[in-house]
């Protein structure tokens, strides 16, 4: 076990544990999103398009134009695609095999705007607990 600290984790279940009987291991993310362009988002035609300030998360952005300079091709824009040293984009990358159970934890800074997390093509019940919850997509 390590102490260093990370927005990822696989956590082991101990099922010796009373009330962990159920519960099966999982993958832990944590997702910090911030931004600092009070313009963006506001209620005015045109709308802006380039974001003015400082947009991240968990303090980490790669933009999309960076991507394409150093010879990502769209199909390969959120995987390793530098030909000379092949690494993750900086920005959060979640994981995970098909079917792994995966719990994500979504914060948002304080910002002139309300944001909106979704997962493409999934849902999850909106108290993990109770059985019989209904399904969202997006908080």
């Amino acid at each position: 076990m390590s102490l260093k600290n990370s927005w990822i984790a696989d956590v082991i279940v101990d099922h010796t544990i009373q009330g962990n009987e159920n519960r099966g291991n999982y993958r832990d993310v944590a997702l910090f999103f911030q931004d600092e362009d009070n313009i963006i988002g506001t209620s005015f035609m045109p709308y802006v398009q380039n974001v003015a300030g400082l947009t991240a998360i968990n303090y980490r952005a790669e933009p999309y134009p960076y991507r394409t300079e150093v010879g990502c091709t769209l199909g390969r824009m959120f995987q390793p695609c530098e030909v000379d040293n092949p690494k993750d984009p900086v920005t959060p990358v979640i994981e995970a095999h098909a079917g792994d159970p995966v719990r994500i934890h979504v914060f948002g800074a304080s910002s002139e705007q309300n944001g909106m997390f979704t997962v493409e093509k999934h849902e999850w019940p909106i108290e993990p607990f109770l059985p019989g919850a209904d399904m969202i997509s997006t908080v």
